[in-house]
């Protein structure tokens, strides 16, 4: 069985651009590392979950609370003062009324590695799986993704970190209602006990895991509402030290896991902060505004359902929200450094070829996979995959994989992959089901870690647009280039705290791929939603990555007539509330010494965009 998950924050906080990564509207401290910039739709609750092999180029799907335990090739002795396995499981029994349901069990200790850090990883815990029937009597691959229930208990203090359960009894594509979600996560949270002094409820956001049992072609889809409880002290959030409870449509809880890395007794004391009017007078001199097309508005109902805009909007979007150390009042970045000349913002005229990218079956994507890179696919493995359309806008993906695997007579484990030094040991193309336009390349580039790139960023730039040239509608166009980015640099540079020897396998060599991310321009105005992001070898020149917007685009109101950025920054401003919030800076697996205090604009109560007519302002609550 193969399972691909994507487990969702609140879409209150993070987008997703169709560039290959997230962009966090709020502020830098959230995600290190992630570039700030506005909220489109909320992946979480309108993208069908990612199917990609792991070690992609790009953002690969994010981990289930509890990965698949792989079992240790030797078993380690657990020391005198851990729990037993007896104990471990009795612990999860107990909280789930005895588990009647699952009377067999596999369980194994590991007794985690330091180098982890502030991860999970660092713990000693048991990881255990519940199972309904006897799992050493399993015959070959079952016909559908079956009923377990996985957990991992500390196996110092006997505390139930996390645990994940999908049953196949508890399908359905259909996002939970908030307040149920919330009602059964706060009668759970008084079950099974909060690790912390005091809580408040964080947020409310959404997700979803697909399965699919290989062979075959039976696929089960579970839609789920995430509860986050985030720490208070002195009354004030820490998010950083957060339980995360997740709630099917049904009122089940299916997930729980406990985020405690750091030690809150050591927070400062906020007697001293500056005043929220002072706070909010520096936040609004960091804001940026900009005048974008979205083709696709949404937001969320009550309940937490998707609803769809009935037409484009022109709207004043917030591209960059900072925050501010509480006590000084200067930026807070969580000590790192991003390069200023990511950020282009460059407008440049092309002469489209509309060059078609279409394949309507497997025979023909792969002739054209095979084409279009110039490699011979035979010797790969190859797989399709069909995950449910996309929420929000219809488009229905078709993923096609081809893998590298090794010969029968290797002595590689079953499953393993081996790629020869020069080829790439995976391949994903993505194209729409409907109409065959290819959307996504993603070609595997470790092979290339570590050579030094040929070509300069500019030339790089060149092959890029030469490719846009081929693809974009006959005819004069003008796009934006937004970013650039050079993975033979490190980004961001690590703070200075950051210790490389403690974790020498954190900061990788260098990666020689350009990355271009444009988009289209209307009457000047970028659209938020259409993104072209192309992926260069540096080394040879050769397009190794893209993601593109489907074909076909809605008519977009003419750029006239509208409020000014002032008048927007003002309606953004007198809707926006503020808030005092902890946060730890961490880079990889090492923290700060200290823990910092900072004021942001409230994550929980985001403003999508202020209408650039009306001067209304768009909430993604839909209030």
């Amino acid at each position: 069985m193969k399972r691909f998950s994507k487990i969702a924050v609140s879409a209150a906080t993070l987008a997703v651009l169709s560039t290959g990564y997230p962009v966090p509207s709020g502020p830098v401290h959230a995600a290190p590392g992630q570039v700030p910039g506005p909220a489109a739709a909320p992946d979480s609750v309108t993208t069908p979950d990612t199917v990609a092999p792991a070690g992609q180029t790009g953002t690969p799907p994010v981990a289930s609370a509890v990965p698949p335990t792989v079992p240790p090739t030797k078993a380690p002795t657990p020391p005198p003062n851990a729990i037993s396995e007896k104990e471990a499981v009795a612990k999860v029994r107990a909280l789930f009324d005895g588990l009647g349901e699952f009377p067999y069990v596999t369980a194994y200790y590991l007794p985690g590695d330091p180098r982890a850090g502030i991860f999970m990883g660092s713990r000693p815990t048991w990881d255990l799986t519940f199972f309904a029937t006897d799992p050493s009597k399993f015959q070959g691959p079952p016909s559908e993704p079956p009923d377990t229930l996985n957990a991992r208990v500390d196996a110092i203090t006997g505390a139930i970190l996390d645990f994940s359960r999908m049953n196949p009894a508890w399908t359905g594509d259909r996002q939970p209602d908030n307040q149920l979600a919330l009602q059964a996560a706060t009668a759970f949270l008084q079950k099974v006990g909060s690790p912390f002094r005091d809580q408040g409820l964080e947020r409310i956001g959404g997700g979803g895991i697909t399965q699919t049992a290989t062979p075959g072609t039976k696929t089960l889809q579970w839609r789920f509402a995430v509860v986050t409880f985030s720490e208070k002290v002195h009354g004030i959030p820490f998010p950083q030290n957060s339980l995360d409870i997740r709630v099917d449509q049904f009122g089940h809880v299916i997930g729980m896991q406990i985020m405690h890395p750091f030690d809150s007794s050591k927070l400062p004391d906020p007697s001293g902060a500056i005043s929220s009017d002072e706070a909010q007078k520096l936040l609004a001199a960091q804001l940026q505004l900009e005048k974008m097309y979205l083709t696709t508005p949404f937001h969320l109902d009550s309940s937490g359902q998707l609803q769809k805009g009935d037409r484009p909007v022109l709207g004043y979007f917030p591209m960059r929200q900072g925050s501010i150390d509480a006590f000084s009042g200067k930026p807070f970045t969580g000590g790192l450094s991003i390069p200023p000349n990511m950020e282009m913002n460059k407008t440049l005229s092309i002469i489209g070829q509309g060059q078609a990218l279409q394949a309507k079956d497997k025979d023909t994507a792969a002739r054209l996979v095979a084409d279009f890179l110039h490699m011979d696919l035979s010797g790969m493995t190859f797989e399709e995959q069909t995950p449910p359309p996309d929420t929000l806008s219809g488009y229905h993906p078709r993923v096609l994989t081809w893998s590298l695997r090794p010969p029968a007579s290797s002595p590689a484990a079953q499953g393993s992959t081996i790629a020869p030094a020069e080829q790439p040991s995976h391949i994903n193309a993505v194209f729409d089901a409907d109409t065959g336009q290819w959307l996504d390349l993603n070609v595997d580039t470790q092979m290339l870690r570590g050579k030094p790139a040929v070509l300069s960023m500019e030339q790089g730039e060149a092959k890029a647009l030469s490719f846009l040239q081929q693809i974009l509608p006959k005819g004069s166009q003008t796009v934006q280039l937004v970013w650039e980015m050079d993975g033979s640099k490190p980004l961001p540079s690590p703070p200075d705290w950051f210790d490389p020897a403690k974790d020498p396998n954190f900061m990788p060599e260098p990666l020689p791929v350009y990355t271009y991310i444009f988009r289209p321009l209307v009457q000047g105005v970028p659209i938020l939603d259409r993104i072209y992001n192309v992926q260069v070898d540096a080394t040879t020149g050769r397009i190794v990555g893209f993601t593109l917007p489907p074909a076909s685009s809605p008519a977009l109101p003419d750029n006239r007539d509208t409020i000014t950025p002032e008048q927007a920054k003002t309606a953004f401003l007198q809707a926006q509330p503020i808030r005092l919030v902890y946060t730890w800076p961490a880079f990889g697996n090492q923290a700060a010494p200290q823990g910092q205090l900072v004021y942001e604009f409230d994550p929980n109560h985001p403003i999508q965009y202020i209408d650039a007519f009306t001067g209304k302002l768009a909430f993604f609550g839909g209030r």
